[in-house]
């Protein structure tokens, strides 16, 4: 069951991103929804559950070594390599918000911004050069310190509630928000479970699915129910500023905790990437990678995750589709 764990706590590690647990991606996708966002959320968890498993066996039985094979089964050869195009984007945007985020947090430790992307980049490309192993290591330390922090701030807020007011949109209504969530993450789910699935017997191959979709499930609901008792949901970095009421000490574990959940998907995406860009004949592409994806940290954490993930998560609806009718067609 060792591996079961550590490849669902990957999972979970490469969705629980800078977005997530900021609560940038919650508050758009979920809490401004007010109650239909928890609903949203545990709707996002079933669908996780069931992508994991179903990536796993599928890299499985293609034998798939990246990515783009996986693509190439479920589009065909000319839309997959569309998508191939469009993943190896997001993933590489990915990592840059993460670097940019990065720099964000350690301005809350009174640090130069500058030093945070560099830390990243070091960090990862140590940690990506040993291979899967140093992604699942990784992320069987780092997340569930995520998983607690998410439900520390949870009880915090739950001693002190406020009501913020919220401003549902008009479009998309709650249920395609939900879908929109995961069919973003469906690129990174592809590109990280791809790169794992060699790791998992067949036959545990849904149950790590499963447990990451759970852990995942978990973590979605806490942090909507934290920013739905949060007098100010709109800054930033919205549950950062909820730590807030934990004082000064906690706040600043809490954005540890956030700069180690920028770390897990960073290392998912270089990890996913570097599996794909074979060109790059050197352990150490995740430097490579993370240099390149550098001078985007000039752009605005928040901005970035404004402006790419809804746009991916409309694109990543017909991933979904395919990859739940594949047995059909």
């Amino acid at each position: 069951m060792g591996i079961i764990w550590q490849v669902a706590l990957t999972y979970i590690g490469a969705v629980i991103g800078a977005g997530f647990a900021s609560g940038q991606e919650i508050l758009q996708f979920f809490a401004v929804f007010g109650g239909k966002g928890l609903l949203g959320a545990a709707v996002a968890a079933g669908m996780f559950a069931l992508i994991g498993g179903e990536v796993l066996i599928l890299a499985q039985e293609i034998k798939a070594k990246s990515y783009q094979t996986v693509l190439d089964h479920l589009c065909g050869r000319r839309l997959g390599g569309i998508y191939d195009l469009l993943l190896t984007g997001f993933l590489f945007i990915g990592l840059a918000i993460m670097l940019s985020g990065s720099g964000r947090i350690l301005e809350e430790w009174g640090l130069p911004q500058p030093l945070g992307p560099w830390a990243m980049v070091l960090l990862v490309g140590g940690i990506t050069a040993i291979g899967n192993q140093g992604l699942l290591r990784a992320s069987l330390i780092l997340v569930p310190a995520l998983l607690a922090g998410s439900l520390a701030v949870l009880c915090l807020c739950a001693a002190s509630p406020a009501r913020g007011i919220l401003h549902a949109p008009a479009f998309p209504p709650w249920w395609l928000a939900a879908l929109l969530y995961v069919s973003y993450n469906m690129g990174l789910a592809i590109g990280v479970l791809t790169s794992l699935a060699d790791e998992v017997p067949r036959r545990r191959a849904r149950l790590a699915g499963l447990l990451g979709g759970l852990g995942l499930g978990a973590a979605l609901e806490a942090s909507t129910l934290t920013l739905l008792l949060t007098a100010n949901p709109y800054g930033e970095f919205p549950l950062l500023d909820a730590a807030a009421l934990g004082g000064s000490l906690f706040q600043g574990g809490y954005a540890l905790i956030l700069w180690a959940a920028m770390l897990t998907t960073a290392l998912a995406n270089a990890n996913a990437l570097a599996g794909r860009l074979t060109f790059l004949k050197t352990p150490w592409r995740g430097v490579a990678l993370c240099l390149a994806a550098h001078p985007w940290t000039t752009v605005g954490f928040s901005r970035l995750i404004a402006l790419f993930y809804p746009l991916y998560g409309y694109l990543g609806l017909l991933l979904l589709v395919l990859l739940f009718t594949r047995r059909w067609r």
